[in-house]
């Protein structure tokens, strides 16, 4: 999928900390992957998430679509916030390096998960959180 950008968008919903809902269209953020719902930090990264798009969408950079038919996106909103890297930078989330190999803002993204590892922010703040990948799905 070549790389789609959007302009102005309004939200819709925040699904969970790592997707959401923009113009009925379901959007996974680039680069990341935060905890289940059921998982714990699941609600602080899904609430987290909602505090940063309570500022409105500028822009969206669609850079694949996913095996379940979402569009995966790094997302901006009208301040130039980088929300996926500030979902990281935040510790609500783990950075996706099975995913997040081709894209230049990939190595931020891996220094913002390590930043906020080290200052024991949000996930970091447990001594052993699992990532989604090895939470038991049902």
């Amino acid at each position: 999928m070549s790389t789609l950008l959007f302009l102005l968008l309004s939200l819709t919903r925040v699904a969970d900390g790592d997707t959401v809902v923009i113009q009925d269209r379901r959007v996974r953020l680039y680069g990341l992957d935060a905890p289940e719902q059921n998982q714990p930090g699941g609600a602080e990264a899904t609430a987290a998430l909602r505090a940063l798009l309570a500022r409105r969408i500028d822009s969206m950079e669609v850079l694949d679509q996913d095996r379940y038919g979402r569009w995966v996106a790094i997302i901006h909103t009208e301040d130039g916030t980088n929300v996926n890297l500030e979902m990281l930078r935040a510790g609500q989330a783990w950075f996706y390096a099975h995913h997040c190999t081709k894209q230049p803002v990939c190595s931020g993204f891996q220094a913002a998960e390590a930043e906020a590892r080290a200052e024991k922010r949000g996930l970091w703040q447990s001594p052993n959180p699992r990532p989604p990948w090895k939470w038991p799905r049902k």
